[in-house]
């Protein structure tokens, strides 16, 4: 019988792991030197071939698996990105960099934006073109974060470019959105600048604190200074809200109409600010959903669904899981409906569904959820590196990941409330697992993955893909969706 242990389990303080969390700083040229002549005598027949692809990938390979030398890991991972890079090879490229930017003290950004125009420069095939187009949207992001915005303009740029070379018309509306998008920040951005300088000489003037207040709280996602900077602020219409953000209403209903204050002011709004509103106005409609009955409630879910229907179309990574379901093939246990493209268990004590898709090394598991009624159990089925595990949501309000006869992280939070919609994300890592709440982080556990096991179930159930359990509550999962973060996934038969 297939079980997930939903004991309660204890705190673990960390896991142990072999990459230190700080990074390192580069090795010295002589050193490198030395580390690239031992590196290409042991690979001499794979530089020797002319499939430099294999090479790229196993040079990577190798450098992710060194953690006990970090000039030798440095020049491992220099090698299959320069070696990618001639092979045209975008996602080790991509994978290397990415490395080299978390073990050491290197400018992610531009090492990002470097290797992928060279890149960009090699094109050969409208699947390469795809597939750097969607790398320059991701680095268009870190590099807004660190505000580096002529940076971001040209990756949004560079993404227009490959994305018309692809042919990916949709990928190609998506850079031009997000060119335009990079300059509406940026001239936020450089408003707030020029405002700092007068809250510099006088820290209680209205009109600079709106500035900067706006700047941090929509687009820097600094809700806490920016809320606290517009409650002084001269805009009455951001003032009014900042003042019930600072004193927040635990009335279902109030929760609702600040979400509607913010869902409308976005409609009014032009530029980049407006998706930032809509989101702070699904955060309270979420918070009130069980409150919401009649045209109240339907407004309120017509609302949140348009807005995850945008946000995942701005997003060409995210796979929605959801399509790919044959109820016959891929309910393990329990009754399962799917209804207009919500999936919906019963109240039985062990229901569990699979979905046909094997993750990549790295992602982003998004369930976006309402528990009906009942104190039973939710799990998020995870895999990675040949593990099967859990994130379990449980009664009481635990949350934990959990693998067999493995404790691991867990913690009490408020217990979810029947009738409200929740989002959970759990982000799959190399070096770390990461439970999102509603954007509130519940779980930030470190790991190298060599203490856990994988959970040791009936043959029946397939080892090496993502799905949903429930434990005596029925539960609707409105969306299923997995973003690739690091490689790409496949279906499974």
């Amino acid at each position: 019988m297939f079980l997930l242990a939903f004991a309660s389990l204890p705190t673990v303080a960390g896991a142990r792991w072999t990459i230190q969390d700080q990074r390192v700083p580069v090795p010295d040229a002589p050193v490198q030197k030395d580390k690239e002549k031992l590196i290409r005598e042991l690979f001499k027949a794979d530089y020797g071939k002319a499939d430099k692809r294999a090479l790229a990938q196993k040079l990577l390979q190798q450098g992710m698996g060194t953690n006990d030398d970090a000039a030798s890991k440095y020049v491992l991972l220099r090698e299959a990105r320069e070696t990618a890079v001639v092979a045209g090879d975008v996602d080790v490229a991509a994978k290397a960099v990415q490395e080299m930017t978390r073990c050491f003290v290197i400018d992610g950004v531009a090492e990002k934006s470097s290797t992928y125009d060279r890149l960009e420069r090699g094109i050969k095939t409208p699947e390469m073109a795809k597939a750097l187009a969607e790398r320059y949207l991701r680095l268009v992001d870190e590099a807004i974060s660190a505000d580096k915005y002529d940076v971001a303009q040209k990756a949004a740029d560079k993404a227009g470019s490959a994305a018309r070379k692809s042919q990916d018309v949709s990928l190609a509306m998506l850079a031009k959105e997000r060119a335009s998008a990079v300059q509406d920040i940026e001239r936020e951005a450089n408003s707030a600048k020029a405002a700092m300088k007068v809250l510099e000489q006088s820290p209680q003037d209205p009109a600079a604190n709106a500035t900067v207040g706006r700047f941090n709280a929509f687009f820097k996602g600094d809700t806490a200074a920016g809320f606290a900077m517009l409650a002084i602020s001269s805009d009455a219409v951001l003032k009014s809200l900042a003042e019930k953000e600072l004193n927040p209403p635990t009335d279902g209903n109030e929760q609702l109409a600040l979400g509607d204050r913010y869902w409308d002011l976005a409609e009014k709004e032009k530029g980049s600010i407006g998706p930032a509103l809509k989101q702070r106005a699904i955060l309270w409609y979420k918070k009130g959903a069980p409150t919401a009955t009649g045209l109240t409630k339907t407004r309120m879910e017509a609302r949140v669904d348009a807005y995850e229907q945008v946000r995942n179309a701005a997003n060409p990574n995210l796979l929605n899981l959801v399509p790919l379901l044959d109820l016959k093939k891929d309910v393990m246990f329990g009754t399962w409906k799917l209804e207009n493209g919500a999936l919906t268990s019963s109240n039985s004590t062990n229901e569990v569904i699979e979905f046909p898709y094997t993750p990549p090394d790295e992602y982003d598991y998004r369930v976006v959820f309402t528990k009906l009624e009942g104190t039973g159990s939710i799990s998020i089925i995870l895999f990675r590196a040949g593990i099967k595990f859990n994130l379990e949501m449980g009664n009481g309000g635990w949350y934990g990941f959990a693998w067999w006869e493995k404790n691991t992280s867990s913690v009490n939070k408020t217990a979810l409330q029947n009738g409200r919609r929740y989002t959970a994300v759990v982000q799959v890592r190399r070096d770390r697992l990461r439970l999102l709440i509603d954007d509130a982080v519940f779980i930030d556990y470190r790991t190298d993955w060599s203490e856990i096991k994988g959970l040791q179930q009936q043959s029946i159930l397939r080892r090496n893909v993502v799905g949903l359990r429930t434990y005596e509550c029925p539960v609707t999962f409105h969306r299923a969706e997995l973003i690739e973060v690091s490689g790409k996934g496949k279906r499974v038969p």
